[in-house]
C-alpha cells in the first residue's frame, strides 16, 4: 500500500505540472501574434520613412524569439506526457489522451489546517507497522520466558519402572510415566534471551517514537511549504493585476493615438510574462498542497481507502 501510495503521488505530480504547462502555452500562443504585428509595424515606419532602422531588426528579433518560446514550451509538454505515460505503465509511443486538469480540484478541497497531525499519525502504515513490531517483541518475550518452563511428557505404556520387580507367571502391567526435563545449569542462555527480546521491544519504541517525531517534522514542513506558496501566489497575482492595468491603459492610449503599437505590445509581453508567471505560482502551490495531502495520508486515503487495521 504504501508503495501504491507513492506512484499515486508521482502520478498526480506528473498531471499537475503537464496542467500547468499546457496552460502557459495557452497563454504564450498570442505572442507570436502580437511580435508580428509590431514587425508589420515597423516595416510601415520604414516604407514611409524610406530607410531601415533598427527597431525593425529588433521586431524580428523578437518574433523568432517569441516563436522558439513557444515551441520549448511545446516541447515540454510533450516531455512531461511522456513522463506521465511511463509513470503509468503505458507505452511512450503510445498516443495517450490526458486530461490534466482533473487532478486540481481534488487539490483545491484539500484544507490540511483543518487536520492535526497526531491524528492522521495514528492512521498512517508507519504506525501500524511499528505497533505490530512492538507487539510481536512483546510475544517474543513471552516465547524466551516460556525457555524457564520444565519440559513435561506424558506416557503411557507397559514399561515398568527401573528395578521394579515382575513374577514370571504375572500378567503385565499399564504404566503411566510423568517426566520433567530442565537443565539445572544454562550458563545464562534463558537469561540472555529474555534481555535480547526485551531489547528488541525497547528498540521498537525508540523507532516509532523516531518515526512519530519525523512525521510531525515533514508536517510542519508542508505546512509552512503551502503558507509560502499562498503568499507567493498573492504577490504574483497583485503583479499580474498591475502588468494587466498597464496594458489597458496602453491599448487605450494606443486606440486614442496618444501612443504607439511599439508601447502596446511591450505592455502585452509584460502582461503574459506576468501571467505564466501567475500560472507557476498556482502550479507551486498545488504541488505544496499535494505534498501535504500526501503527507497527511488523504491522498492515499481517496484512491485506495482506509488502510487495514491492525489485529487486536
Amino acid at each position: 500500500r504504501k508503495a501504491v501510495g507513492q506512484a499515486i503521488y508521482k502520478i498526480a505530480t506528473a498531471y499537475t505540472e503537464l496542467d500547468a504547462r499546457r496552460r502557459i502555452n495557452a497563454v504564450m500562443k498570442t505572442l507570436p501574434d502580437q511580435s508580428k504585428s509590431s514587425l508589420d509595424y515597423w516595416q510601415q515606419v520604414e516604407a514611409v520613412d524610406g530607410r531601415q532602422g533598427v527597431q525593425r531588426n529588433v521586431a524580428e528579433q523578437q518574433l523568432k524569439e517569441a516563436e522558439l518560446a513557444l515551441e520549448k514550451g511545446r516541447m515540454q509538454e510533450t516531455m512531461l506526457l511522456t513522463q506521465l505515460k511511463i509513470l503509468a505503465g503505458v507505452d511512450p509511443r503510445q498516443r495517450l489522451a490526458v486530461d490534466s486538469g482533473s487532478v486540481r480540484p481534488l487539490i483545491q478541497r484539500f484544507d490540511g489546517r483543518r487536520l492535526n497531525w497526531e491524528d492522521r499519525w495514528s492512521q498512517t502504515e508507519d504506525q501500524f507497522l511499528l505497533r505490530g513490531q512492538i507487539k510481536l517483541a512483546d510475544y517474543n518475550i513471552m516465547v524466551a520466558w516460556a525457555e524457564y518452563v520444565p519440559n513435561m511428557t506424558l506416557e503411557l505404556n507397559r514399561n515398568p519402572p527401573s528395578g521394579q520387580y515382575q513374577p514370571s507367571n504375572g500378567e503385565m502391567d499399564s504404566f503411566l510415566h510423568l517426566r520433567f526435563d530442565f537443565p539445572l545449569i544454562d550458563w545464562g542462555r534463558r537469561y540472555r534471551g529474555v534481555q535480547t527480546a526485551r531489547m528488541q521491544k525497547a528498540q521498537a519504541f525508540h523507532k516509532q517514537a523516531n518515526a512519530r517525531t519525523d512525521y510531525s517534522n515533514q508536517w510542519l514542513q508542508a505546512e509552512q511549504q503551502v503558507s509560502l506558496a499562498e503568499t507567493n501566489m498573492r504577490l504574483v497575482k497583485v503583479r499580474f493585476q498591475t502588468a494587466e492595468m498597464r496594458f489597458r491603459e496602453a491599448e487605450i492610449s494606443f486606440n486614442e493615438g496618444l501612443a504607439p503599437l511599439p508601447t502596446v505590445s511591450s505592455a502585452h509581453e509584460a502582461m503574459i510574462n506576468a501571467q505564466v508567471a501567475l500560472i507557476e505560482a498556482e502550479k507551486e502551490l498545488e504541488l505544496a498542497k499535494l505534498q501535504w495531502m500526501f503527507v497527511s495520508g488523504m491522498l492515499q486515503e481517496y484512491f485506495l481507502g482506509q488502510p487495514a487495521k491492525e489485529v487486536e
